[in-house]
């Protein structure tokens, strides 16, 4: 997959829910750019404060960020 594929694949897992946030059209895809945005700075963000974390170790981190975020 290539960084445009994957762009748009982001995009397009935040952009139904950022609709239920904008009865306006261009605002509910600002939304849906804006959360993709952030998940991606995250990403770049963990891997440049990982240090010498093994891809292994930064996956079960994300994982259980995930989990606390589902019991929240």
């Amino acid at each position: 997959m290539n960084a445009r594929e994957k762009a748009k694949e982001l995009f397009d897992k935040f952009y139904p829910r950022a609709t239920s946030y904008s009865s306006d059209r261009k605002n509910q895809k600002e939304n849906g750019k804006e959360c993709s945005l952030i998940a991606i700075d995250l990403v770049i963000e963990q891997i440049y404060n990982s240090g010498e974390m093994s891809v292994k170790a930064q996956i079960e981190w994300w994982n259980r960020v995930k989990a606390e975020l589902q019991s929240l």
